[in-house]
C-alpha cells in the first residue's frame, strides 16, 4: 500500500513537472516574439568604418510562425520554391549606400572624362566598390552603375546588461563602408520534439511489486526532453 502511494505521488510530480515545463517553453516562445517585433536595430561604425547591425531574434515554432508572422509566411510562400513545413529560419535585411565620391585618382580610382565630339561625353568612375559609366549627350544622359558589397550574419546569444538573461540575436556587418545594414528581421523555427523512440534500455522502475534495475527493448514515449 504505502508503494502504491508513492508511485502515484511519483506518477503526479512527473506530470506536474511536464505541465510546467511546456508551459514555461510556450511562454519563453510568446516572449522572444514580443521582444523581437518590439526591439529596434542598432546600427554602429567599427574602427575600420564597416557598419554592424544588430536586432533580436524570434525562436518559434511552427505554429507560431503562421500565427505571428503571417506576413513573412506570405512572403516565404510568394517569393521562394520551397515547402513552408521544410523551412528552418527566415532571414530579412535591408542596407542603403550612400557616399561623396572626391574626384581625385589614386591607386584605387580611375576616371576618364573623354569628349570626341561636341555633342557627346563620356565619363567613367571605378573604384574599389563601385563603378559608374555615362554618357551625356545635349538631350539626355544614360548611367550605368555597379556597386559591390559583401555582408557577413551571425547569430549568438547576447546580454543586454550584466545579470539579464541571454536573449539570441543577429548582428551583420558590412565590409562596404558606404553600405549600411538599416534593417534586419530574424526568425528561427524550433524542429518538433520527437517523443516516440525504440530502442534498447537500461533504467530503474517499478515492477508492480517492488523497485528494481531493469534491461530490454522497449518502444518508449518521452514526455520530457532536456
Amino acid at each position: 500500500m504505502k508503494n502504491s502511494i508513492l508511485f502515484g505521488l511519483a506518477v503526479a510530480l512527473i506530470v506536474l513537472s511536464v505541465l510546467q515545463y511546456r508551459s514555461c517553453s510556450r511562454e519563453k516562445s510568446l516572449t522572444s516574439v514580443i521582444n523581437m517585433k518590439n526591439d529596434s536595430i542598432r546600427i554602429w561604425q567599427d574602427d575600420a568604418s564597416r557598419w554592424h547591425g544588430e536586432a533580436l531574434t524570434a525562436q518559434v515554432t511552427k505554429a507560431d510562425l503562421q500565427q505571428f508572422f503571417a506576413m513573412e509566411v506570405e512572403q516565404i510562400r510568394k517569393d521562394f520554391d520551397v515547402k513552408l513545413k521544410n523551412v528552418t529560419a527566415y532571414m530579412q535585411a535591408t542596407t542603403d549606400t550612400r557616399d561623396t565620391v572626391l574626384m581625385k585618382t589614386d591607386s584605387t580610382t580611375k576616371i576618364i572624362i573623354q569628349s570626341p565630339s561636341g555633342d557627346t561625353a563620356k565619363f567613367q568612375y571605378t573604384d574599389q566598390w563601385s563603378r559608374f559609366d555615362a554618357v551625356l549627350t545635349p538631350k539626355q544622359m544614360q548611367l550605368s552603375y555597379l556597386v559591390r558589397d559583401s555582408v557577413s550574419f551571425v547569430t549568438a546569444y547576447k546580454r543586454a546588461r550584466l545579470f539579464a538573461p541571454q536573449q539570441l540575436t543577429l548582428q551583420g556587418i558590412s565590409y562596404n563602408p558606404n553600405t549600411r545594414i538599416s534593417g534586419i528581421r530574424n526568425i528561427t523555427i524550433t524542429p518538433p520534439v520527437k517523443r516516440f523512440s525504440a530502442g534498447p534500455y537500461i533504467g530503474y522502475g517499478w515492477t508492480g511489486s517492488a523497485w528494481a534495475p531493469s534491461i530490454g527493448v522497449s518502444i518508449q514515449y518521452s514526455l520530457l526532453k532536456f
